[in-house]
């Protein structure tokens, strides 16, 4: 009896040592991110009936106008929270052309691209859901007409200038800071609807 009690107490205090030691404790990911869509770097070189609800302007006008276009005022909270998540290992972040991110403390969307003029550094800016939605019905409805060199510009809630350029079946984003100009890769329909999560 007293054996069976002794073993029933060694068996007792070796499981409990072992719950105590290999508790531990799970951390919440509050993840502040989410990818929507990227284009790879590779896939970029250059070689609706409904019309849209973002006001479209066809010409250069409004970009080059500072009380319009205020790129160069919000470009640096931008490009801050993608260089932020890039530093700290994010790993969709690499060499993508372009990608689109839901950042949901802001609740709003990042659209970056590569600046394919100059140094290659990346360059973004925010849309919000709305935004998101127009901007993309309105790329694929202009790349369905295949317009030979066409810029449009768009004039986003932020007081930003987004210009698109399209010829035939390519479009690419641009953007000016009154200094420079930020130019993206030429992307097809099928790479803008990865972009945008619309495959």
């Amino acid at each position: 009896m007293n054996r069976n009690l002794y073993i029933l107490t060694i068996i007792f205090l070796f499981l409990t040592s072992m719950v105590c030691y290999s508790q531990i404790k799970i951390l919440e990911n509050k993840d502040n991110i989410t990818l929507i869509g990227q284009i790879n770097l590779e896939n970029t070189k250059a070689f609706s009936f409904f019309p849209p609800k973002l006001k479209v302007d066809d010409g250069l006008t409004n970009v080059w106008n500072k009380d319009i276009n205020k790129h160069f005022h919000v470009r640096k909270d931008a490009n801050n929270t993608y260089s932020i998540l890039k530093t700290h290992g994010t790993l969709f972040f690499g060499d993508l052309s372009s990608s689109i991110i839901y950042v949901k403390d802001k609740s709003k969307y990042l659209l970056t691209f590569m600046n394919m003029s100059h140094d290659y550094e990346n360059e973004s800016f925010w849309l919000s859901e709305k935004s998101l939605k127009e901007l993309h019905e309105f790329i694929i409805n202009k790349l369905d007409d295949r317009p030979k060199h066409k810029n449009y510009e768009i004039l986003l809630e932020n007081e930003v200038v987004l210009v698109l350029s399209f010829h035939k079946k390519k479009v690419s984003f641009n953007l000016y800071d009154h200094y420079k100009w930020y130019n993206s890769g030429w992307y097809k329909s099928k790479k803008i609807k990865k972009l945008f999560a619309r495959d």
